[in-house]
């Protein structure tokens, strides 16, 4: 059997203006699966299936993996591949699922809530059989089991298990499945790519929020998801969704598990020798990884106690940075490994030397959302603003380089909030902030802020508006500090522009897109670069050093 595995992960309406160098761990997880049974995946993005659909015609079977913003991208990709496979089996996953009767209207026969890896097991397993397929049409499936109720059941049947934490997979469960390595080169310049591994799933963070829900529910106040015992905090007696109201992760994956050490170390190794150049450790905090040991027995729902698990990541780093030794490659050809996602709250001057000692000159992702104290609370927000500030503190201190998260348009947003934002956005550069990283406010399905309406476009709306103005100068002046500077970069693939040939490539070390104004340059190929030019607060313009 021959299947297709559709990587849709931020491609919107069908093309990802972002991230581009982002390769996320759903779909190669899902290839991992397929490979396990002997049978053979091949990724492709959504963006190159579309412009060549023809391609399906090779493939037995799709899987598609994506995310709630990515739903006319999915619509088009099954639409294509229904042009060639009338019958065939068509799945799909990640966090659209939280949409699944719309996505079964669209034609895939079978959506996969939460945790995929067992339900894929089971399906593919079954699907060997004579006819084992026929089962898995027009179903939704949630770690294996089968939804069999009414389709206004569907919400009720997924709260309730979310309450009694079965959409989690037990941790021996998480350390089973192995991401494929073996697609690597199915991403065209992959040398360039940033690949995800993950250390962590779920989320510690079951505080709730206290802004009113639009179908009347409210926050009662009886403080149990913040003072509560561990396993108190998974309840709320009015069913506000865990974490904060813009996040569904603590609904769809439940409270955080680490990966197992020599798996995440194995992985890595292989892509590393498999030529990838650029590792990011993700997870939803990469502090939560071996926090959960620390008290093996009971769920890990408090963002803040207990501490990190200091040996824990010392170990991961120290066997992970060795890698390079081990394999023999040279200095210039390094392998950059940095930790995205971790909660200020967490992150102290131990952490921070840790971190610095094998990752130096990283790059560390810390959430602050609101610049509002206040806000930041109402939210369910596991940080406040000026933890957040610490953290960047302590961060430069150590040499690492942050970026900081800012959302606009939030529930709850108000022009005090915007103009708290807006200072602490500044107070954050001034610190030694290197990039603001700025969302706008989408409603995210089984999150408590689901029923909202999506934030208007930041020049509809005045407070957003200045949000966004003063994010993208922050940017452009961090950008300044870059020129007469070189950079290490990787070479990803040539662009076409009005009368003149480019060459997009990205820093090793992370940071702004570098256009060269030059096409002919081999990809995968590692330069020397100074900057020359600051294009706009994501882009800079480089030649050869």
């Amino acid at each position: 059997m021959k299947v297709l595995v559709i990587d849709a992960l931020g491609s919107g309406s069908g093309v990802r203006f972002s991230s581009r160098d982002a390769v996320g761990c759903g779909p190669r997880s899902v290839a991992g699966i397929v490979e396990s049974f002997g049978s053979e995946a091949r990724i492709l993005s959504a963006e190159q299936f579309l412009e060549k659909p023809e391609l399906a015609d090779n493939y037995d079977l799709l899987m598609v993996s994506a995310m709630s913003v990515d739903r006319q991208a999915v619509h088009k990709v099954i639409c294509s591949w229904r042009h060639y496979h009338k019958s065939d089996l068509a799945i799909i996953g990640g966090p659209i699922a939280g949409q699944p009767m719309i996505l079964l209207n669209f034609g895939f026969d079978t959506v996969i809530f939460g945790e995929g890896e067992r339900s894929l097991q089971a399906l593919l397993k079954n699907g060997s059989q004579d006819n084992g397929f026929a089962k898995f049409r027009k179903k939704i499936i949630l770690g294996g089991i089968p939804y069999r109720g009414r389709t206004g059941d569907f919400t009720r049947w997924i709260n309730e298990r979310i309450s009694k934490q079965t959409l989690s997979s037990k941790q021996e469960t998480l350390n089973s499945f192995s991401a494929s390595v073996k697609c690597v080169r199915d991403y065209s310049g992959y040398e360039a790519l940033r690949f995800y591994v993950e250390v962590a799933r779920g989320c510690s963070n079951f505080l709730r929020t206290s802004i009113p829900l639009l179908d009347g529910r409210r926050c009662t106040e009886c403080q149990k998801c913040r003072y509560g015992q561990l396993e108190e905090r998974i309840f709320c007696p009015v069913n506000i969704p865990p974490g904060c109201g813009f996040c569904s992760v603590p609904s769809l994956f439940g409270c955080s598990r680490s990966r197992n050490e020599d798996t995440i170390v194995k992985e890595v190794r292989e892509l590393v020798k498999a030529g990838v150049r650029r590792i990011v450790l993700s997870a939803s905090d990469f502090l939560d990884y071996q926090r959960d040991q620390l008290d093996p027995t009971r769920p890990l729902t408090d963002p803040h106690y207990p501490p990190p698990n200091i040996n824990g990541i010392e170990s991961l780093l120290f066997k992970l940075t060795s890698i390079q030794q081990t394999l023999g490659l040279t200095e210039k050809d390094y392998v950059y490994v940095s930790v995205e996602n971790i909660k200020p709250c967490l992150f102290n001057d131990e952490v921070a030397s840790v971190i610095a000692r094998y990752l130096p000159r990283s790059t560390i992702h810390l959430g602050c959302e609101t610049g509002s104290e206040e806000h930041s609370s109402k939210l369910g927000r596991p940080s406040s603003p000026a933890q957040t500030l610490n953290a960047v503190r302590i961060a430069v201190r150590h040499g690492l380089r942050p970026y900081v998260y800012f959302i606009h348009g939030l529930p709850g947003q108000t022009s005090q909030t915007a103009r708290d934002t807006v200072d602490m956005m500044k107070e954050m550069v001034k610190t030694g902030a290197e990039k603001i990283t700025l969302y706008k406010f989408k409603p995210l399905p089984f999150s408590a802020f689901e029923m909202f309406p999506p934030a208007s476009p930041a020049k509809k709306d005045e407070n957003s508006d200045k949000i966004e103005r003063i994010a993208r100068r922050l940017n452009t002046e961090s950008k300044n500090n870059l020129l007469g500077k070189s950079l290490d970069v990787i070479v990803w693939k040539p662009v076409s522009g009005v009368g003149r040939e480019r060459t997009i490539s990205y820093p090793v070390s992370d940071g702004p897109v570098v256009l060269l104004s030059r096409q002919n340059i081999k990809q995968g190929k590692r330069l020397k670069v100074k900057i020359i030019e600051v294009l706009s607060d994501r882009l800079v313009k480089g030649e050869l050093a």
